[in-house]
């Protein structure tokens, strides 16, 4: 509804990604300080009304209540509610119990990090970070503390999908670098770190 709210004179999708971004290069700039992300966020944010502006924090405030509640791909699972993977490049994001099943079976055998070894993942299309997340859960639930020792590279070629899992990743306190650009051409276009990994020195 909220976005309806924002969507009476421009698009829904519009909308959608204006608020990854403003919500990304925000999370971004709370840790890591730049002076372009902080021009990019003035550049989008002025083209709303004042009026308007104030929901971009009503919404970034769902999505945080969403991820305290339950490990979920809310972003995601929103995305497709409102019938936007149909108009935008054909995007559908996998459900996050298929995600869950594929952590579980991809995490069979834990032991050795019972220790605090480091567990490294690497997720070269992230999506809104479905993934990611399900893995930080089933470490939770083997009883490993992912935001100590699971360290992420995550990325996707397009960059309000990269927000997305950034906005997520960032949330529920993963350690993670989440690189804009194509995998298979080895580009990277930006880096988002997430304030954990900031926080904690992995950010080189």
């Amino acid at each position: 509804d909220t976005i309806k709210q924002l969507s009476y004179t421009r698009h829904a999708w519009q909308v959608w990604q204006d608020f990854c971004e403003l919500a990304a290069l925000s999370l971004a700039n709370a840790t890591m300080f730049s002076q372009e992300r902080e021009d990019r966020y003035m550049a989008t944010i002025e083209r709303y009304e004042p009026k308007e502006v104030q929901l971009f924090p009503k919404l970034l405030g769902m999505v945080t209540e969403a991820l305290d509640v339950e490990f979920q791909d809310f972003l995601g699972q929103m995305f497709m509610d409102l019938e936007m993977g149909n108009k935008w490049r054909g995007q559908f994001f996998t459900p996050y119990h298929l995600c869950k099943m594929m952590a579980q079976m991809s995490f069979l055998d834990l032991d050795e990090f019972n220790d605090g070894k480091v567990v490294t993942l690497n997720e070269p299309a992230c999506g809104g970070g479905a993934m990611v997340i399900a893995s930080c859960e089933c470490l939770r639930e083997s009883g490993i503390n992912y935001q100590d020792q699971l360290r992420v590279i995550a990325q996707d070629v397009d960059i309000t999908s990269a927000h997305m899992c950034f906005i997520q990743l960032s949330l529920i306190g993963c350690q993670a670098h989440v690189v804009v650009g194509n995998t298979l051409a080895l580009e990277c276009r930006d880096v988002y770190v997430t304030p954990f990994a900031a926080m904690k020195g992995w950010f080189n």
